[in-house]
């Protein structure tokens, strides 16, 4: 497993500044990669259950273009971890338009090469994460409630049945995403102001995601260029 300082050598040949941030991307992916191997290995042995080591995921914040998708896809790349982005907006609960969030595991599986252990250590990217909040109508909010539910469900670890792909390789698959990274990512405007107060949720109860992962992630803040 590269060091964080070898991971950060190679990001500085493609991106000039934000010395900050991919200093803690380093670190983050390092670590990932250091989680997923022992919790490999202690998981062999039942006496070690306890001693798995939970994973924590990442918040990025930053306006549009300042590099926070490319810093980690260059970084994934450089491991060889399965990376996927997505767009947090273009899911929707079953029955409505748009697609939903078990697709993002079929991506990522499919991204794997259809490697259920290398799909399972992968990180998703969600981008666009600020802009699940509270719309002026009701149908919508109902909506984005249970996208967020479908998502707490997925980030937080669990096995989902998740359909394998088009084509000759039909059927669903076990997904574990217990080992799998999340990263969400946003600009987040007026969040010095305001303090997350302006992402607010029809449903009280939907908000749990929100603060459940802002309180227990680790926030990389990208400053303009």
């Amino acid at each position: 497993i590269p060091k964080p300082s070898e991971i950060k050598e190679y990001l500085d040949m493609f991106v000039i500044g934000q010395e900050s941030a991919k200093e803690a991307v380093s670190v983050a992916l390092c670590n990932h990669l250091y989680r997923t191997v022992f919790n490999t290995i202690e998981m062999g042995d039942a006496k070690n259950a306890d001693k798995r080591i939970k994973k924590s995921n990442l918040m990025f914040i930053g306006d549009s273009g300042v590099g926070k998708t490319y810093i980690i896809e260059l970084a994934c790349k450089f491991l060889g971890i399965p990376f996927i982005l997505v767009d947090a907006t273009r899911f929707s609960a079953a029955g409505y338009v748009g697609s939903n969030v078990e697709e993002i595991l079929t991506l990522l599986y499919l991204k794997a090469g259809r490697n259920l252990v290398d799909a399972q250590e992968g990180i998703v990217f969600i981008d666009e994460f600020d802009k699940l909040a509270q719309s002026s109508s009701n149908d919508k909010d109902v909506n984005t409630a249970q996208v967020q539910f479908g998502l707490l469900k997925m980030v937080e670890g669990c096995s989902m049945n998740v359909p394998r792909g088009s084509g000759h390789h039909s059927g669903d698959i076990d997904f574990d995403t217990t080992e799998t990274l999340f990263v969400f990512s946003g600009s987040f405007g007026g969040i010095l102001f305001h303090t997350f107060k302006y992402v607010s949720f029809s449903h009280s109860s939907a908000s749990s995601l929100l603060q459940r992962i802002l309180y227990a992630i680790r926030l990389i803040s990208f400053p303009y260029l």
